[in-house]
């Protein structure tokens, strides 16, 4: 079972806020709503992809808020995985913080959480036409 309680995600410009939800073992469960309404960060939250400011996320009544996300047991697979097939893989991170609206010199920083958060040290040199589908 997956219990999510009183969850609140804040980035920056936009926030989930209160949410409750649970999953049954067996259930097939669909996050649905428009573009920017959060259903990414919600899923990555339950990952421990996404620091959560407030909330309690519970996987087979163990209380995994504060876990690791290799400790939950949880992966998340995007639907359409759109890396640009000309970068590395630390290129292809690393793109998307030109555009978000934070402190660039905290680049390096955010960067090494992410890799640490998800083992991926030893591909972040490798070109992404040379990933495996679950590197991907």
């Amino acid at each position: 079972m997956i219990r999510v309680q009183n969850l609140t995600i804040q980035v920056p410009g936009f926030q989930v806020a209160g949410l409750n939800l649970q999953v049954e073992p067996g259930e097939f469960f669909v996050v649905l709503g428009p573009t920017g309404s959060g259903k990414t960060l919600i899923l990555e939250a339950v990952a421990g992809l996404t620091p959560i400011s407030s909330g309690q996320i519970i996987i087979g009544g163990r209380d995994v808020t504060r876990e690791n996300p290799e400790r939950r047991g949880v992966g998340v697979v995007y639907q359409d995985s759109a890396l640009f097939p000309h970068l590395t893989v630390r290129q292809n991170i690393t793109y998307g913080f030109r555009y978000q609206k934070q402190d660039r010199n905290k680049d390096p920083q955010r960067l090494r959480m992410l890799v640490e958060r998800l083992g991926i040290g030893h591909i972040l040199n490798r070109s992404v036409t040379h990933l495996s589908g679950g590197e991907k």
